[in-house]
C-alpha cells in the first residue's frame, strides 16, 4: 500500500484535493482535526500547553480555546514551534499506527494523509509520495477569507508562518497547481489517481 501526503500553503486547496480522494473510496486521514483531538483529550499535551500558552488555552467546559491558540501562535513564532515540540510526536505516532492498520487489512492500495506542515514534521519520512497543491497568494487570500471570514491583517500573518509555496514545491514528488475551478483540480487529482495505481503495482 502506497502511503500518500497532501500538503500546500494556507488556502492552497489541500484539503479539496484529500476530499476527492475519499469521496473516491480512498481512506484520508486529516492531521488538523486529528491533532486539535490529541490536544484536546490527551492530559500530558493538555497540561504542556496550558503551561506554553497560558490558562486561556482551554475553555471552561474543556475544550481547546482554537481562536485563542491561533492568535497566539501566529504571533509568536517561538510558541509556535514550542507548540509543535509538544503535539508532532503523539501526531506522528498516531499517523503510523493509522498506516499500519490499513497495511495490515491488506484492503487498499493506497491511502493519504492532509497535512499543513509534513516536511516540518519529518512526516515525510514515513510516506512513500507527497503531493503539494499550489495556488497563487491571491488567489488564497479570496478562499480563506470567504471561508474562514478572518481580516486580511490575519491572513498574511498566517501565510507568512508558513513556509513558502516555492521551498515546498522543491520538496514535492507531485505538484497540483491550483489556480482553476474545483473541476480543474479535480481533473489532476484524476490524473494522480491513476498515476498512484500504476506505481503502486511496481511496489
Amino acid at each position: 500500500m502506497l502511503r500518500i501526503g497532501i500538503t500546500g500553503g494556507y488556502g492552497s486547496g489541500k484539503s479539496t484535493a484529500a476530499q476527492f480522494f475519499e469521496k473516491k473510496g480512498y481512506p484520508v486521514l486529516y492531521a488538523d482535526p486529528l491533532a486539535k483531538r490529541l490536544m484536546t483529550e490527551d492530559k500530558n499535551i493538555r497540561s504542556k500547553l496550558s503551561t506554553l500558552l497560558g490558562t486561556n488555552t482551554y475553555n471552561p467546559d474543556g475544550s481547546l480555546n482554537r481562536q485563542y491558540v491561533a492568535n497566539t501562535i501566529f504571533s509568536d513564532h517561538g510558541k509556535k514551534r514550542a507548540l509543535e515540540r509538544i503535539v508532532h510526536p503523539a501526531v506522528l505516532a498516531y499517523i503510523d499506527n493509522y498506516f499500519s492498520k490499513l497495511e495490515q487489512q491488506q484492503k487498499k492500495t493506497f491511502a493519504f494523509i492532509e497535512a499543513a506542515l509534513i516536511f516540518e514534521s519529518g512526516m515525510e519520512k514515513m510516506l512513500d509520495y507527497v503531493i503539494v497543491v499550489s495556488a497563487p497568494e491571491e488567489q488564497r487570500a479570496r478562499r480563506i477569507a470567504k471561508r474562514d471570514g478572518v481580516s486580511e491583517e490575519e491572513i498574511r500573518k498566517r501565510m507568512a508562518a508558513q513556509h513558502s509555496e516555492v521551498h515546498l514545491k522543491t520538496k514535492a514528488d507531485f505538484v497540483i497547481e491550483n489556480k482553476g475551478d474545483i473541476d480543474y483540480l479535480y481533473e489532476r487529482c484524476t490524473f494522480l489517481e491513476q498515476l498512484f495505481h500504476s506505481l503502486e503495482t511496481t511496489k
